[in-house]
């Protein structure tokens, strides 16, 4: 599919103008109807019309994502995205000439949006595309966090220019010097973020990519027309989750704030300190602590949680800003002091997945929400401190507020004394210094502790055959494009993702006979533990 230069997608709450080449000229004085009006008399003159019941009219995989989510679960959003680098992991100077070099090269993020009320349109920035560095000079770390989470929470002028800034804040005399990037959630997705990590992060030579190209591999990625997505929202039972949702509005909520004692928080963020996590990622094993007390017959806890890329910056506290909402299980008898770095690793592999696909494919359904609020945008019609509309989902949550003592517990009217009796323990967690850590609760038994171990070396073709699947299940043609990975590597940060995982876990239980799933690969992650899966089933179906 050509990127076409005018196209429109409607959604429940407005519509999206793709203006590739600027045909619209100067709207910023139309309102809503005379751009429709002038987009329609621009499509009926050129015959350039893109149908709504074809192919996806945009080929940014960001924006496919947001229509995506949009037309299914109703769902808004609009959020920065931020990538931080320090002085102390890698060289800066280096690091901003390929940044400049990167981003001259590639014209997907040379787009700009106008946004008169409920419409948005995307136009590309033809102006000459210079990379400008804005410099800060902070006295501390203290400081250095302050200007951090102040300009991750900074909403975009969406009239000036490219949807991305890049900012350069130094430490006097300590060296603790970072690059930060931000992007507009609209320009750059999980699987994105991922690749200019690494290539900053390289040396790798930087080719230019051109949008035909960039086109091509979104079709590859992105293969949905309209038939395929229609069956897909049929199958997700949107008009239950509509139900469901408006019963949720109409029922009647009770609402437990919950003020921490002065001393409990400051232990609370004293252990934060120690383990280098963050206060969600601590509250949140709080929360699976209170899970397995109340229920202890589960033996895992599936947790809905939103993910906040926040990298090297979650060791400072920082505020982080959502992009998405994932699923997550916990095995709780695993369940240790260490639960905040797993954790962060978890839902940095799994963000890439829109939350209604896991939910769907993998048959999910979260126990608990825990919701991480974050400061608005003033400025962002579209985000609020919720972010993701959850309640079609689930009726009851757990809120936490960013930089505040006090947690909300929100609990249906439909008679949960389970639901209630988990959020007690939880309040009760926070009201001891004891209760804040898990470490009692959790620790393993050291008889019962099995490391994982690396697979034999007589196994290495089992290995190989596997990788050169997973090739073949992400359209790579062969193995040449994954000569890096390990066998210890998580298979979701070299762009696995839902729709091709399940093509490997199909062509995994064809080949093997071993029944595999999504939510298996979810769980095993690289290729050494899905070669010990499939030795230890095959072992037991021959037995």
């Amino acid at each position: 599919m050509a990127t076409q230069e005018l196209t429109q997608i409607h959604l429940p709450y407005g519509t999206i103008i793709f203006d590739k080449c600027q045909r619209l000229g100067d709207v910023s004085s139309l309102n809503d109807q005379e751009l429709q009006a002038r987009y329609d008399r621009l499509v009926c003159e050129s015959s350039m019309y893109c149908q709504s019941h074809g192919e996806y009219p945009v080929s940014n995989p960001a924006i496919q994502a947001m229509y995506t989510e949009s037309v299914e679960l109703g769902l808004s959003s609009a959020y920065n995205i931020p990538l931080v680098f320090t002085a102390k992991e890698h060289d800066l100077e280096p690091l901003l000439d390929r940044l400049e070099t990167y981003l001259k090269c590639h014209e997907i993020y040379r787009y700009c949006l106008h946004r008169p009320k409920d419409v948005i349109m995307f136009k590309e920035y033809t102006k000459l595309l210079n990379v400008k560095v804005k410099v800060y000079h902070e006295q501390s770390l203290v400081a250095l966090r302050q200007r951090l989470q102040s300009l991750i929470l900074k909403p975009f002028n969406l009239e000036e220019g490219p949807l991305f800034e890049v900012y350069r804040i130094k430490v006097k005399d300590t060296g603790d010097d970072v690059v930060l990037l931000v992007f507009h959630h609209t320009i750059i997705d999980g699987e994105g973020v991922n690749q200019l990590r690494t290539r900053l992060s390289s040396q790798h030579p930087i080719t230019a990519v051109q949008m035909s190209e960039y086109t091509a591999l979104s079709q590859r990625m992105y293969q949905y027309d309209s038939n395929s997505l229609q069956q897909y929202v049929k199958k997700l039972k949107y008009d239950e989750l509509a139900a469901s949702h408006l019963q949720w509005e109409s029922a009647r909520w009770v609402k437990h704030r919950h003020t921490m004692p002065s001393n409990a928080l400051q232990s609370l963020r004293n252990l934060c300190r120690e383990e280098q996590s963050t206060l969600f990622a601590r509250l949140f094993s709080l929360a699976a602590q209170s899970f397995k007390a109340t229920f202890p017959q589960r033996e895992s806890v599936v947790m809905m949680i939103p993910y906040s890329n926040r990298e090297n910056a979650q060791a400072m506290n920082m505020s982080g800003c959502l992009i998405n909402s994932v699923l997550v299980q916990i095995e709780l008898e695993s369940l240790d002091q260490l639960v905040a770095d797993t954790l962060f690793e978890v839902i940095r592999s799994s963000a890439a997945f829109p939350l209604h696909e896991v939910m769907f494919h993998s048959r999910m359904q979260p126990d608990i929400l825990l919701v991480h609020h974050v400061l608005a945008h003033p400025s962002d019609l579209d985000l609020d401190d919720a972010v993701y509309n959850l309640k079609s989902v689930y009726p009851s949550s757990i809120e936490i507020r960013e930089f505040s003592d006090q947690v909300d517990i929100l609990l249906g009217s439909d008679g949960q004394a389970c639901t209630k009796a988990l959020a007690d323990h939880f309040l009760q967690c926070l009201e001891i210094e004891e209760g804040l850590s898990c470490h009692e609760s959790f620790q393993s038994d050291p008889q019962e502790t099995q490391l994982d171990v690396t697979v034999p070396s007589g196994d290495q073709a089992l290995v190989e055959n596997i990788k050169a699947m997973l090739a073949s299940s992400m359209d790579l043609g062969n193995t040449d494009l994954l000569d890096g990975l390990t066998q210890d590597d998580d298979l979701f940060l070299w762009g696995l993702n839902s729709i091709k995982g399940i093509r490997f876990s199909r062509a995994l239980s064809d080949r093997y006979s071993v029944p595999f799933s999504l939510r298996a690969l979810l769980k095993l992650r690289s290729l050494n533990k899905i070669a010990q899966h499939i030795v230890k089933s095959g072992e037991r179906l021959s037995g």
